[in-house]
């Protein structure tokens, strides 16, 4: 709930100047009110909500213009001139308010609900609004924003590329970090090669004018592995083409492991682990390249088992849930493909997913579309079809449609194989619920229209060879 000083005068003219209540007034508004409140949540503190919904709706009908229907739901809808007047004062008040996080949750969303693309971009630009919803892992509220003004993240490349060009401060090491923040934002929304631009400026910047400093370096070395690992992954099939996108992301997670097993403390504990997952996940990949004569594809396979069991470890000792079933994920990578250990690693790599994200999860996606080629690897197509379609779904409900890792779940599903699968499953269903449907009819004694049959068994003839996977 938020209560405002509008600045109404006695004619009703209301000035645009928003500001939070006096106390004083407050305090007579809230004793007066007081009995129709509670606390938002589940801790009785903070917000306040309306206790009951006879309230709720009683400000509905006021304040929306909504007639309110006698049913025990309500059946009014609010005009749009009041719901976007409404949404304009939430907005105009939650731009300025001290509370960085009630900011961050409803200024962004009031713009959003009046369509207000251009502040919402604004919005987004601010460096307390970035560093806020910015998260190491995944930045789902922020990407989840830009998606919101357009959903392919052009005007966030943009707008950040440009942020990068023209950052203006004395300060080199701020410079770095935010350069660092808006290249790594643009790594988790896929978009690969403004990342690498503004990368290479952060190089250039931490060796020339921030004098290599070790503890500096491994964050970006960190970055960069991340980022060639990422374009790695864009490779629908493994292929040797793949080779020049792996050997970045092996040198510089080499060179990011040799500086952070100098560096003590947990923070540098977790982020050698991590890193330590994420070459052994590119080495085993360049085992199943076939590698070259500087990394023989058997010294590549050791080195990987050998980094993700230490790993493992790790990520146990720390008591980090999620990073563990990321890495008995890439474990169950390593086992050999098919195998009933590669799907007990699997199974374990999702509990414990589910246990420490959820479903909706960015390693999710991963745990599936590993899941499905397990399954397709043991010529089980059907079942491999069922996780792929899972995988397309969490894809588009965590990146969004046009991720690069929603276009592989989609480009997967579009093999002539999966189509037949689709295509079968389809009729499958269609005529299941036909035969309800004339189950019902005979139990309720109706007369059965068959005249469609022919059609039906035309379309259930129509590419046999579909149902031979």
């Amino acid at each position: 709930m938020v209560i405002v000083c509008t600045g109404a005068s006695e004619k009703g003219e209301k000035s645009q100047k928003l500001q939070i209540l006096p106390a004083v007034k407050w305090a007579r508004v809230y004793r007066a009110l007081r009995p129709f409140l509670r606390p938002f949540g589940d801790s009785g503190e903070g917000r306040l909500d309306f206790y009951h919904r006879s309230l709720s709706k009683a400000v509905r009908k006021k304040y929306f213009n909504v007639e309110l229907g006698s049913g025990e739901e309500g059946a009014g809808v609010p005009s749009p001139e009041a719901t976007r007047w409404w949404n304009n004062k939430l907005a105009n008040f939650f731009e300025t308010v001290p509370n960085l996080d009630r900011k961050c949750e409803e200024y962004p969303y009031q713009l959003i609900k009046m369509g207000d693309t251009k502040r919402l971009t604004e919005c987004l630009c601010e460096w307390d609004i970035i560093n806020r919803l910015y998260d190491t892992d995944y930045s789902s509220q922020l990407l989840t924003y830009w998606r919101k003004v357009d959903e392919k993240y052009e005007t966030m490349v943009d707008k950040y590329t440009e942020m990068s060009e023209n950052m203006t401060t004395d300060d080199s090491q701020q410079k770095a970090d935010r350069l660092k923040c808006l290249a790594h934002i643009l790594i988790q929304a896929g978009q690969y090669q403004p990342a690498k631009g503004i990368v290479d400026n952060i190089l250039v910047l931490e060796t020339e004018e921030l004098g290599s400093q070790p503890e500096r370096l491994v964050e970006l070395y960190d970055l960069c592995g991340e980022l060639f690992d990422e374009i790695a992954k864009l490779h629908d099939f493994i292929t040797r083409e793949q080779l020049k996108d792996l050997r970045p992301t092996i040198d510089y997670c080499r060179k990011a492991i040799g500086i952070r097993k100098t560096l003590e403390g947990p923070r540098h504990k977790f982020k050698l682990a991590d890193t330590l997952m994420r070459l052994s996940f590119a080495l085993n990949t360049w085992m199943e390249c076939g590698g070259d004569n500087t990394l023989p594809s058997t010294e590549a396979q050791e080195e990987s088992l050998k980094h993700i069991t230490t790993s493992v470890k790790m990520f146990k000792e720390i008591g980090d849930l999620g990073k563990e079933a990321e890495a008995s994920m890439t474990r169950a990578i390593l086992y050999e493909r098919g195998s009933d250990e590669q799907l007990e690693w699997y199974q374990i790599s999702r509990e414990q997913c589910q246990q420490a994200f959820g479903e909706n999860c960015k390693l999710m996606t991963r745990i599936i579309s590993n899941t499905g080629i397990y399954y397709e690897d043991i010529q089980d197509y059907h079942t491999a079809h069922d996780h792929f379609v899972k995988w397309h779904q969490l894809c588009i409900e965590v990146f969004g449609e046009t991720h690069p890792r929603t276009i592989s779940a989609e480009s997967c599903l579009n093999e002539p194989r999966y189509r037949q699968i689709a295509n079968f499953k389809a009729r499958q269903a269609a005529m299941n619920e036909r035969n309800a449907d004339e189950n019902v009819a005979v139990e309720e004694g109706r007369e059965i229209d068959r005249n469609n049959d022919d059609d039906n068994d035309a379309y259930a003839d129509e590419d046999d060879d579909d149902d031979d996977f």
